[in-house]
This record gives C-alpha cells, structure tokens and sequence, in this order.
C-alpha cells in the first residue's frame, strides 16, 4: 500500500533539521531520526540487482534474478522501507513520514525508483556557512563524522547539491522543492511553500505557532537505540544561535577565497545567488 513519503535532503548543515522539526510539529507529519536506509540498504541493493542481471546467460541465470523481476525487487525494497518506518509512525489516512537523511540528496534517482510518487525538498545553505559549520562539528559533537578541512567540507557541499540538483531534472515539479536557507531564515512564510507540497494549507499565524514549538520538539529514536529517546544529537543552529555560548571557527578571508575559487569552477555555485 503506497504511503506519503517527503524526503528533506541537502547537504549537511544546510537547515535540513530545523524544517523536519517545524513541520513534524504538524498533525498530519510524522517522523524518526536519520535512516540513512537509501545511502545504505536501498542503493547497494540496487546496485547488486542490476548487477546479477549480466549474469543471465550464466548456468542458466543465478542469484536474486531467478527469484524477483525487477519490479518485484523494487517492491521488496519498497516494503522493508515501510516496514522500518512503521516501527517509528502511524501513517494512516493521509499523514506524511518525513525522512530527513541529508545524504540522500546523493542518491535521489535511487529513491525515486523504489518510491516513485514520493515528494522531496532539498535545503541549500551559502557554501561558506555551510564549510564554517562543518569544520566546527568536526571540533565537537561531529569529530569523526564530518571532514575536517575547508576543501572537503566545500566538496561535501557540492556534491550533495549537485547530485540532487541533477536527479531533480528528471522528476516533475510538482513533487519537489528548492529552498534556499537564508529565504527562510528572513521570511518564515515560506514554509508555506513545503507544506503545500504535501497539499497542506497553513496560514501565517498557524506557520507562527509551528516555529513557537518546534524549538522543544525531540525526535524520538527507536529500534536498538531506543533508550536515547528524545536526545538532540546534533547542534540545531537556527533555533540555537542566539544562546550558543562556545566562540566558533570563523573563516578567514583566505578560506573564504580558496572557497570561492574551488567552487566557481563548478556547475551550479552561481545558480542560487552565492
């Protein structure tokens, strides 16, 4: 049975957390913590299918491919995807999971495959601030999981939003959005525009009381890391910046150039006003 499936994804550090939270304060959204379950399970899946289907001439056909079509291996996948959400959240009638694994943004054509009618909304963040966050996770609460140099976190940049920029192409408009940050951090009206890709409808004062509460909304984490149920895991900068107390890395002007030189020779650094 299809169910409603928005995907939020950009690079990290892009506001991706800040919106899965103001919009799973809504009644009709639910959601869990990353999955990173296309990254992982549903591409490699994939990947390994399309590549046992060279073997067809071999001994009479071998492998998966003797059990599953393809679209019955799409369907399978399609399940298991359900099934782990349906650990986290009801979905019945016409409520959205939103699944918000930023790196996802990397494998849009994948997801699209397996969930062909799901929606998605891809945050995209100024590289330098982007880069600037980054590098001070990789100092605190990110060591270990984020690059720690200027030019890795400015490639991680690129590469998710390229990524995604490409996939979206071949996916009609009706099912996605492209939100720039900085759009959203001056006028929060616009999230009007993400709800309304799920066809639902918010006024002003309504978007207002979504962004009074999301502030104290915990993502409920389950399975074998359930005891960490209500954790923050990472820093939320929108809700947080005006209470941080710790001083952070700041990018000199050296970085800021290297930066701007790096990405200039890229595709899409100048498409969103940068």
């Amino acid at each position: 049975m299809k169910k409603n499936i928005l995907f939020i994804v950009g690079s990290p550090r892009s506001g991706t957390t800040w919106i899965q939270k103001v919009m799973a304060t809504h009644s009709l959204f639910e959601t869990g913590q990353e999955s990173d379950f296309f990254t992982t399970i549903g591409a490699h899946n994939l990947k390994v299918f399309k590549n046992m289907l060279e073997y067809k001439d071999v001994r009479c056909g071998l492998s998966l491919p003797a059990y599953f079509t393809y679209e019955q291996f799409l369907s399978s996948q399609r399940e298991l995807f359900y099934k782990m959400i349906s650990y986290t959240a009801d979905l019945s009638g016409e409520k959205y999971f939103i699944e918000k694994t930023p790196s996802h943004a990397l494998v849009i054509d994948t997801i699209n495959e397996i969930l062909p009618e799901s929606k998605f909304i891809l945050m995209i963040r100024n590289p330098y601030d982007v880069v600037k966050s980054i590098l001070n996770g990789a100092k605190t609460w990110g060591k270990g999981h984020f690059p720690a140099t200027v030019e890795s976190a400015a490639d991680m940049w690129y590469a998710h939003n390229k990524l995604a920029l490409d996939s979206l192409k071949n996916i009609s408009k009706e099912r996605y959005k492209i939100i720039r940050y900085e759009d959203l951090e001056k006028n929060n009206t616009l999230i009007s525009d993400m709800f309304s890709l799920c066809n639902v409808e918010l006024s002003a004062e309504e978007i207002a009381e979504l962004f009074a509460i999301a502030n104290e909304y915990r993502i409920k984490i389950y399975g074998e890391f359930g005891t960490q149920e209500g954790k923050e895991c990472e820093e939320d900068e929108m809700f947080n910046k005006h209470t941080r107390k710790e001083k952070l890395i700041e990018l000199s002007d050296e970085e800021k150039s290297f930066i701007d030189d790096f990405l200039h020779t890229k595709e899409i650094y100048d498409e969103f006003r940068y």
